[in-house]
């Protein structure tokens, strides 16, 4: 078993409160699990788990329909990452579009493509999940 390592956090009482409040709510037995689920989910976010096999990616972007160039700009972005860009879903929201893109390789690469993709004028939210593929 890995050692556990206790240490101390300060945070404002409010904080505290919605982070307990929620860990309860999504089913968490106490507020260490809830933090390491946390930090689990940062290292990943992060890109900081990598993996012989490397990493699956996936680009999560909302961005605004009218917006004259977005689309054309994010699909060339994928293009130019064609070796790690294996899926993309596009839907129709209204005046808004969503794209989901799946990226498979290392991390720095699929990191490199959402900081692109989210910085495209008209990009209205973008996220990244990074795993590493076990």
């Amino acid at each position: 078993m890995e050692e556990i390592v206790r240490f101390g956090v300060s945070v404002p009482r409010n904080l505290l409160e919605e982070f307990t409040r929620v860990s309860r709510e999504v089913g968490f037995a106490n507020r260490s699990e809830a933090i390491r689920a946390a930090m689990r989910l940062l290292i990943m976010k992060e890109g900081r788990v990598a993996s012989a096999k490397g990493n699956i990616g996936v680009i999560i972007v909302l961005y605004s329909h009218g917006k004259r160039g977005c689309e054309e700009e994010i699909t060339e972005a994928q293009h130019d990452y064609s070796s790690i860009v294996i899926n993309s879903s596009h839907i129709h929201l209204g005046e808004d579009c969503l794209e989901v893109i799946t990226c498979r390789g290392g991390s720095e690469a699929i990191k490199e493509l959402y900081r692109r993709i989210e910085s495209i004028k008209g990009v209205k939210w973008a996220d990244l999940l990074l795993a590493p593929v076990l």
